[in-house]
């Protein structure tokens, strides 16, 4: 009978250590994959959270850590991912990687006034930062009561290439849980799209409303759906895009390091996901097709620059020499140049 008794509380410890790590993923959504640091820290959770309740019914039976012995032993090997880890990313820094880091991109020497010749005329460069286009962008949402009651813009305005002209566009968004459980039904119903040349913006419909977004709870979460669909993605930027038709997508870049586990992440794959029916497809970049705009965004652009540019003579270089270094400004821009 003791035995049987001491059976069923272990099945029961098990059950109970499962449903919280169930709850865990679905709040955190690590990638299940070696070479992303979140997958070594949840490793981590997963040993210390199978391991506690049997070391807190061994200190409650005998009130001694000390009689724990095998408790724990499985309760100290959740350091041992942690420690992995940290190992891991001292061995893919800079440090021991630089010439590897400097090399993740190809640099070429360019004549600035033969590359970008002058004209009388602006139309490929978007003369507008986020922020005005947030506040112009909330202006023509304002003007439409039955949406801005019950819908915020995302904040997130993405420059895309639209028919030939830069157009900066920003999908709606439910203002808050309650605002999602009493629209979820109907949908985000559209987008805001706003021509940083001409300083205008206007509000424009979907043909189908979307379902998956980032303000959505539970099956709606664009993430949560996202991480089901690719458990071992390591996710970058997302960017929500339209293409020439105007049909909308989400645009997840998805990162590989160059170094060690955890060292130079770069783009190797492009999630391409239709929030109205929750379809995707993922490819290598060299074919999306053209239509994409963000696959490599500015700040990826720039730091890659920067490992370049500041590695290339090697790490101490970088740090007490500075023969021939060199980085990028504080901020850029987007110049639409071929597509």
């Amino acid at each position: 009978m003791q035995k049987s008794s001491s059976f069923f509380s272990v099945i029961a410890k098990l059950l109970f250590s499962t449903v919280i790590l169930a709850l865990a993923y679905a709040i955190f959504l690590p990638p299940i994959n070696p070479r992303s640091a979140e997958f070594w820290v949840f490793l981590a959770a997963i040993l210390a959270v199978y391991a506690t309740p049997f070391v807190i019914s061994g200190f409650m039976e005998t009130y001694s850590f000390a009689d724990c012995g095998a408790s724990k032993f499985v309760l100290s090997l959740a350091v041992v991912p942690i420690v992995i880890m940290l190992i891991a990313s001292i061995f893919s820094s800079t440090f021991f990687g630089a010439k590897k880091y400097a090399g993740v991109i190809n640099v070429t020497e360019a004549n600035f006034a033969e590359d970008m010749p002058e004209t009388d005329t602006v139309t490929n460069i978007a003369l507008m930062d986020t922020s005005s286009a947030t506040i112009i962008g909330n202006r023509a949402l304002g003007s439409l009561s039955d949406v801005v009651s019950q819908y915020v813009a995302s904040g997130k305005y993405t420059q895309i290439n639209y028919l030939g002209s830069p157009m900066k566009i920003s999908n709606l968004e439910y203002d808050g849980f309650f605002k999602w459980l009493g629209n979820r039904k109907n949908g985000i119903p559209g987008y805001i799209m706003v021509d940083p040349v001409n300083n205008t913006a206007e509000y424009k419909k979907f043909d189908e409303p979307l379902r998956y977004v980032e303000s959505g709870y539970f099956g709606d979460d664009l993430h949560r759906k996202l991480r089901y669909d690719y458990p071992t993605k390591i996710f970058g930027e997302m960017s929500f895009e339209i293409n020439e038709e105007g049909t909308p997508f989400f645009i997840i870049s998805c990162l590989s390091p160059n170094v060690g586990l955890f060292g130079a992440y770069d783009v190797s794959e492009v999630i391409i996901f239709n929030p109205v029916d929750g379809s995707s497809e993922i490819m290598p970049v060299g074919e999306v097709p053209q239509w994409v705009d963000i696959v490599y965004d500015g700040y990826l652009a720039e730091e890659k620059y920067n490992w370049h540019g500041l590695l290339a003579g090697g790490f101490w270089n970088s740090i007490i020499g500075n023969k021939g270094c060199k980085q990028t400004t504080d901020d850029f821009g987007y110049l639409m140049y071929d597509d």
